[in-house]
């Protein structure tokens, strides 16, 4: 009878070896799937594309430098490729990267703090076709900064307006200036939520994922007692 009980410890114990290796290799296989998802979810909310920054900024120079207009330069920016950079995400380089809706005013902004970075190169002609062409951009095109909605219903004033819109446009550009830093707000304060979010939903997997193997290693240990039980009894009613 002992032996039959000290055997069945033993299987119990290697039984909750095995469980406990087993627990082991699930949460580490959970947390190497979950913490790349919840760093991309981190550094990306939105599930944006991307477009290389150095790429169309070298583009975009070469073809000013070389007297390309502001159309030339609009096409450019229009035949961006935009694409996923999750191993770029992981690695810290997002910075590498416009998002997709990056505006092409902001790009050309960019180039002249470049130049302004760079006076050792400094190339007059250059600097001069670049501020013709910013302030070309900002006339013609002043609500790229707003979403497209936004953009479309200020595009739609500013035609029915017609000649009356060169006299109230200042106050106009100023109001789509304000939405637009209105806008930027909104998206980080919605861009937290969603993290936060994730966050809690990876949170409430990994404790369900615990939780069941906790049970499991309890059901085993409750059965395994009252095996032992079962069998002690036994052998008191035949020593009796």
């Amino acid at each position: 009878m002992l032996d039959e009980m000290s055997e069945m410890n033993d299987k119990a114990l290697r039984t909750s070896r095995r469980i406990k290796y087993v627990s082991l290799f699930v949460m580490v296989i959970t947390i190497i799937t979950v913490i790349p998802l919840l760093l991309i979810s981190l550094s990306n909310p939105e599930s944006k594309k991307f477009f290389d920054k150095e790429d169309i900024k070298s583009s975009m120079q070469i073809t000013i430098e070389n007297g390309g207009e502001l159309s030339s330069v609009k096409h450019i920016y229009d035949r961006r490729e935009n694409k996923e950079i999750f191993i770029d995400l992981l690695t810290g380089r997002k910075s590498n990267y416009y998002a997709e809706d990056y505006p092409l005013s902001d790009i050309l902004k960019d180039l002249l703090v470049d130049y302004y970075k760079h006076p050792e190169s400094s190339d007059s002609t250059y600097l001069i076709a670049l501020k013709e062409i910013i302030a070309e951009n900002d006339r013609k095109n002043p609500f790229d900064i707003l979403e497209e909605n936004q953009k479309y219903n200020f595009q739609n004033i500013q035609e029915k307006l017609d000649s009356t819109y060169e006299i109230i446009s200042p106050d106009i550009i100023k109001i789509a200036d304000e939405l637009n830093n209105k806008n930027q707000l909104v998206n980080r304060y919605l861009n937290k939520s969603e993290s936060s979010f994730t966050i809690s939903i990876i949170a409430l997997v990994i404790s369900i994922i615990l939780g069941l193997i906790q049970l499991y290693q309890n059901h085993l240990t409750s059965r395994r007692i009252g095996k032992s039980e079962s069998i002690a009894k036994k052998g008191i009613n035949q020593d009796s």
